[in-house]
């Protein structure tokens, strides 16, 4: 992601682990911030872009993440999420991964709006396989009990081909619509900007 942003102006990645610092620097990735994203190190209304992906579930207070989110932003800048999606498959996945939430779209956007935002799209994505994965998550939390255990990364060659052609399938239609249900949510949300007269903060 560094490599796409950098060419639109300076990158600030901010991380609270020394390893993903450690790794960043070893790749020569500059501007880095070791912070929580509940306290980013950063001015107010000093980015033009926030991006967490697959990041606001593992934060316990995602509310101030969101107002740190709305604080560093220029008004009309943009924040850019996503999330893991549909709470009714939080189970040991999320345990074992450090999940403290799944969010539905309509608690997503209740989230961003409260809190300096108003939103340009949000859709489910994740979608070809989420039946199945469903299934199988929903399946494993009775057979073991609720531990937290996380799927495998390595997928068989057949399911791993299919996942690689409807991840291509829906970035195609997601180029002119929104997907009614996935196991992750893509929200594009703007700061509004300030009212003439008005200071930021009042």
């Amino acid at each position: 992601m560094w490599e796409i942003l950098k060419d639109y102006g300076p990158v600030v990645g901010v991380d609270r682990a020394l390893l993903s610092m450690s790794l960043c620097k070893a790749r020569g990735y500059a501007g880095l911030a070791r912070s929580v994203v509940e306290a980013v190190p950063l001015a107010s209304a000093s980015l033009d872009l926030a991006l967490m992906t697959d990041v606001l579930e593992h934060v316990r207070d995602d509310e101030q993440a969101i107002r740190e989110c709305a604080r560093v932003l220029r008004p009309g800048g943009v924040l850019l999420l996503t999330v893991a999606a549909l709470p009714l498959l939080y189970g040991a996945h999320d345990r074992a991964l450090g999940h403290f939430r799944r969010y539905s779209r309509r608690q997503l956007a209740a989230l961003v709006q409260r809190n300096g935002f108003t939103i340009e799209r949000l859709t489910y994505f994740n979608t070809v396989l989420a039946p199945v994965i469903a299934v199988v998550r929903l399946l494993r939390g009775v057979l073991w009990n609720g531990l937290p255990r996380a799927d495998p990364l390595d997928l068989p060659g057949c399911l791993n081909a299919l996942a690689y052609a409807g991840m291509t399938m829906e970035r195609r239609i997601l180029r002119f619509a929104s997907l009614p249900f996935g196991l992750s949510l893509l929200c594009v949300a703007r700061k509004v900007p300030l009212q003439p007269g008005r200071a930021e903060g009042v």
